[in-house]
């Protein structure tokens, strides 16, 4: 008798979890973070949604979880390509502990949100022990008049090889002015193609000192991701 009662308890367990959120979508992504099918994938990414909260995990290839995120939808009901969308028009808001981590499990950013507002962070734990913000007091300027922008622009070099393949669109690069003012820890977030990912690397990191930025009255290292635009006439 005891051991059906046990039975029926994990199935109103399973049924119960089922009830509470369901996988909306599974989406696999390349290196480019473009969707792709799921024998040449780089990672994927698992939609749960409940009656208020949509849950979103990416884990890498291995399995090992790379990022999650979690947002308040009103009963909204989405797949993952109209995310960004719904958070722009507040249909859906950020509420929760927002974790990512690199491929050996460590983690590598968070922050925290309350119905949409963020309560503290973005943090970002690099690989260098270096603590970096993604929030700040003040925030890093750029010293030369022009702009930073402007300093790009001057100096970027349309490849090639790109040119002559029409391979136009936007890379996203990462980066870091430290406590120091100089710029570090440059990388491709979201590439195009090998050739035009190189020259945006290159062009930032001909970046001169800048001031740095400040929390609590000491300067901080702090993170940017910038667009850089490959377009042809």
């Amino acid at each position: 008798m005891r051991y059906n009662f046990y039975i029926i308890l994990v199935l109103l367990s399973i049924i119960s979890l089922n009830l509470s959120s369901q996988i909306v979508d599974t989406s696999y992504y390349n290196k480019y973070n473009r969707i792709t099918d799921k024998y040449n994938y780089n990672y994927y990414k698992i939609i749960n949604q409940s009656e208020e909260k949509l849950f979103i995990r990416e884990f890498y290839k291995s399995g090992k979880l790379k990022n999650e995120e979690i947002y308040l939808t009103s009963g909204v009901k989405l797949k993952l390509k109209k995310l960004n969308k719904l958070i722009e028009s507040g249909k859906i808001r950020r509420d929760g502990l927002f974790v990512g981590y690199d491929s050996t499990g460590t983690k590598i950013h968070e922050s925290q949100y309350s119905n949409g507002e963020l309560e503290y962070g973005p943090l970002f734990f690099h690989e260098s022990g270096d603590t970096l913000y993604g929030n700040v007091d003040v925030k890093p300027e750029f010293l030369e008049k022009d702009g930073f922008r402007a300093f790009i622009a001057n100096n970027l070099k349309y490849p090639e090889i790109a040119q002559k393949n029409g391979i136009t669109g936007t890379v996203y690069v990462q980066f870091v002015v430290d406590k120091n003012g100089d710029v570090k820890y440059v990388k491709i977030v979201r590439g195009i193609d090998p050739s035009l990912d190189n020259e945006a690397m290159r062009v930032i990191k001909l970046s001169p000192k800048w001031q740095p930025g400040i929390l609590n009255k000491k300067p901080v290292g702090v993170i940017y991701t910038m667009p850089i635009v490959f377009m042809l006439n």
